[in-house]
Protein backbone atom coordinates (compact mmCIF):
# COMPACT_ATOMS: atom_id res chain seq x y z
CA UNK A 1 0.00 0.00 0.00
CA UNK A 2 1.51 3.51 -1.01
CA UNK A 3 0.32 4.60 2.32
CA UNK A 4 2.97 2.65 4.89
CA UNK A 5 6.13 5.18 3.66
CA UNK A 6 4.27 7.96 4.85
CA UNK A 7 3.46 6.34 7.73
CA UNK A 8 6.56 5.08 8.88
CA UNK A 9 7.79 8.41 8.44
CA UNK A 10 5.12 9.32 10.79
CA UNK A 11 5.74 6.59 13.62
CA UNK A 12 9.92 8.05 13.04
CA UNK A 13 9.33 11.52 13.47
CA UNK A 14 6.96 11.25 16.63
CA UNK A 15 8.04 12.71 19.82
CA UNK A 16 6.29 9.33 21.10
CA UNK A 17 6.92 6.45 18.44
CA UNK A 18 5.20 3.41 20.75
CA UNK A 19 2.24 6.02 20.92
CA UNK A 20 2.20 6.76 17.64
CA UNK A 21 2.92 2.98 16.28
CA UNK A 22 0.03 1.98 18.80
CA UNK A 23 -2.40 4.43 17.58
CA UNK A 24 -1.44 3.26 13.57
CA UNK A 25 -2.58 -0.21 14.87
CA UNK A 26 -5.57 0.23 16.51
CA UNK A 27 -6.71 1.85 13.04
CA UNK A 28 -5.81 -0.87 10.91
CA UNK A 29 -7.56 -2.93 13.42
CA UNK A 30 -10.93 -1.28 12.65
CA UNK A 31 -9.88 -1.05 9.36
CA UNK A 32 -9.73 -4.88 8.90
CA UNK A 33 -12.70 -5.09 10.63
CA UNK A 34 -14.79 -3.22 7.94
CA UNK A 35 -12.81 -4.88 4.85
CA UNK A 36 -15.60 -7.44 4.14
CA UNK A 37 -17.88 -4.44 3.47
CA UNK A 38 -17.58 -1.81 0.74
CA UNK A 39 -14.97 0.43 2.45
CA UNK A 40 -14.03 3.01 0.65
CA UNK A 41 -10.62 5.49 0.89
CA UNK A 42 -12.63 8.01 2.33
CA UNK A 43 -13.57 5.39 5.58
CA UNK A 44 -9.86 4.23 5.58
CA UNK A 45 -8.90 7.95 6.19
CA UNK A 46 -11.58 8.90 8.44
CA UNK A 47 -10.32 5.71 10.60
CA UNK A 48 -7.30 6.83 10.92
CA UNK A 49 -7.61 10.46 11.38
CA UNK A 50 -10.08 9.47 14.38
CA UNK A 51 -7.33 6.87 15.64
CA UNK A 52 -4.74 9.88 15.60
CA UNK A 53 -6.96 12.46 17.11
CA UNK A 54 -9.46 10.73 19.20
CA UNK A 55 -8.28 11.04 23.04
CA UNK A 56 -6.55 7.38 24.12
CA UNK A 57 -8.15 5.44 26.58
CA UNK A 58 -6.04 2.99 28.61
CA UNK A 59 -3.30 3.01 31.07
CA UNK A 60 -0.39 4.21 28.50
CA UNK A 61 2.62 3.61 31.61
CA UNK A 62 1.49 0.38 32.41
CA UNK A 63 1.39 -0.57 28.68
CA UNK A 64 4.82 0.66 27.90
CA UNK A 65 6.02 -1.38 31.11
CA UNK A 66 4.50 -4.47 29.85
CA UNK A 67 5.77 -3.94 26.26
CA UNK A 68 9.49 -3.78 28.11
CA UNK A 69 8.89 -6.81 29.33
CA UNK A 70 7.17 -8.75 27.43
CA UNK A 71 9.52 -11.79 26.01
CA UNK A 72 7.09 -11.41 22.35
CA UNK A 73 4.75 -9.67 21.03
Amino acid sequence: MELIPMFRAEVEAASDPLFMATRLAIAGNVIDMGSNSSLTEADVRQTLNQALTDPFSGEQERFRQAITQAQSI
